[in-house]
């Protein structure tokens, strides 16, 4: 698998004092916001609102004073660029390329294109969440790159039948009379299978898909529903 590795666009350098404004609240919003993916934001909500505060302050001051509060509107505006660039940092060591992740924290990616060299592997890591609560079942695989769909399979006390294939284009094929399968299709690879029966063991099954086709079926996740 390959794909485009994202940075943070930093055109907000040379941006007017509207966008520089917006965006300071829009990633502090994002970060602070987002404590599971920006565990350590490096900022408090008091310091981002004081960062953004003082450009406000400045630049009012300065479009009615003139150029007497010129050198501490640039002042204001070199610390508010600072802020961006050092959040901008620590976003991008988060995020390691992913653009999904630095459009979480409120900045831009410089690309969001995924390309792909070939079919994903095959999911290696099924684990149960500790959320998990009675008659409901969480789960989630490892991460992908952007852009691909996650598939899980849950059957009810039984594996997988003979005949139930995935071709690499994603093709599904259910063999005729088959006990009830349920299959949840989406980007999210967090599972939650919900109605569940307390004491059935339910067999669980991942495959990725990507603009080039499918993965190979994952091995078997057995969970016993609480």
């Amino acid at each position: 698998m390959s794909k485009i590795y994202a940075y943070v666009l930093r055109t907000y350098r040379t941006a007017s004092f509207s966008f520089v404004c917006a965006l300071l609240l829009a990633t502090a919003k994002g970060i602070l916001d987002n404590v599971t993916v920006f565990a350590t934001p490096g900022f408090t909500a008091a310091e981002a609102k004081a960062i953004y505060d003082a450009l406000v302050a400045a630049q009012s001051a300065y479009k009615k004073g003139g150029s007497s509060q010129e050198t501490d509107y640039k002042t204001a505006h070199t610390n508010a660029i600072a802020f961006l660039d050092k959040n901008a940092l620590m976003v991008e060591a988060v995020a390691k390329g992913k653009s999904g992740i630095i459009v979480q924290s409120g900045y831009e990616p410089t690309s969001t294109n995924v390309t792909h060299a070939g079919l994903p592997a095959q999911v290696q890591s099924i684990t149960q969440s500790k959320l998990t609560v009675e008659t409901e079942i969480e789960l989630e695989c490892e991460t992908y790159e952007d852009g691909v769909n996650y598939i899980c399979i849950m059957l009810a006390g039984m594996f997988l039948p003979d005949g139930f294939t995935v071709n690499n284009q994603g093709l599904i094929t259910i063999p005729p009379g088959t006990a009830a399968i349920y299959i949840d299709v989406s980007k999210q690879r967090k599972k939650k299978f919900t109605g569940l029966t307390s004491g059935v063991r339910y067999y669980f099954y991942y495959i990725v898909v990507n603009a080039a086709g499918a993965s190979v079926i994952s091995a078997v996740k057995i969970i016993t529903c609480k």
